[in-house]
């Protein structure tokens, strides 16, 4: 195995050639089926599937797409946080309330975050538990 890095370079090269003979509109719907026809093939299943929501567009648009294309009221998710100055709760909530979705959150805290930083550690470091409660400062033992 060779230590050298190789200089950062394009690994791919994205030639478009627009097709002036469709118009906007044709344009817009194309895109809209193939978005549409991609998310249908994700909601294949026997059992109940749910969508991550954040309030954003991206996320907004795949839980209508898949909400209208459901027999079941769609579940939703999302995770809110205690600490920082983002937080999208509640946009998602106004947009699951929009699609008539289950809406459902989970509000993280600074000892969630503790408590899975550690969980982190031990899973990818099982060897090494010991030292697993250094990652919180003041801990003794790494909380379960």
């Amino acid at each position: 195995v060779s230590d050298r890095v190789d200089e950062p370079r394009r690994y791919w090269d994205l030639e478009l050639e627009p097709d002036e003979s469709v118009g906007e509109g044709e344009w817009v719907e194309r895109i809209r089926a193939a978005f549409q026809t991609g998310v249908e093939r994700q909601l294949v299943s026997d059992v109940p599937l749910g969508v991550f929501l954040s309030g954003g567009v991206d996320s907004t648009l795949v839980a209508a797409l898949a909400a209208a294309a459901s027999t079941h009221p769609l579940k939703t998710f999302t995770v809110g946080y205690e600490v920082g100055s983002v937080d999208e709760r509640e946009e998602a909530r106004r947009s699951a309330a929009l699609i008539g979705a289950e809406h459902h959150e989970l509000v993280i805290g600074d000892k969630d975050v503790a408590d899975r930083v550690i969980a982190l550690a031990r899973a990818t470091h099982q060897d090494r538990d010991e030292d697993a409660h250094r990652l919180t400062p003041g801990d003794d033992q790494p909380s379960r």
